[in-house]
């Protein structure tokens, strides 16, 4: 009987600081979570084990997801950085020019030029890394080319 009350007692401290740890890492800031996802090493071996599928890698309040294209179409390019924030919450994305994705609720293209410039059009909707201006809706948006990951 004790081996099992033990084990059970065991178990749930190990639940409660695996809930406790998760927990914490769900709280850390924007900047931390965002250092994640601009780290060139996740980018490289994602890129690794998915070559020309990696649309995007997203960050927002579900956490770190993996977008993948159906079909080894997506060219490689420099991966781009895009955040957006609505005053509540904000979203990142690595992504790579021409890439189509759902930020803040609406579908975007990125494209960037030879400028290094990046440009965020969708329906009704415009913004470019050399204007800086808000965008519409009060939506604050950074953007940025990060350096090429080698394959």
């Amino acid at each position: 009987m004790f081996p099992r009350l033990a084990w059970a007692a065991g178990f749930a401290l190990f639940c409660l600081v695996i809930g406790f740890a998760i927990g914490s890492w769900r709280s850390k800031s924007n900047d931390a979570s965002a250092k994640l996802l601009e780290n060139s090493k996740l980018i490289h071996e994602t890129l690794a084990m998915f070559p020309n599928r990696v649309r995007a890698i997203t960050l927002d309040e579900r956490g770190l997801n993996l977008v993948l294209s159906d079909h080894n179409d997506v060219p490689a390019s420099s991966p781009l950085y895009v955040q957006v924030c609505d005053g509540k919450q904000c979203a990142a994305v690595v992504t790579f020019s021409g890439q189509e994705i759902e930020i803040a609720g609406q579908k975007l293209t990125v494209l960037s030029d030879a400028n290094n410039d990046i440009i965020l059009e969708g329906p009704q909707f415009v913004w470019s890394s050399t204007d800086r201006a808000d965008a519409k809706g009060g939506l604050k948006i950074q953007a940025r080319q990060l350096a090429p990951v080698s394959m």
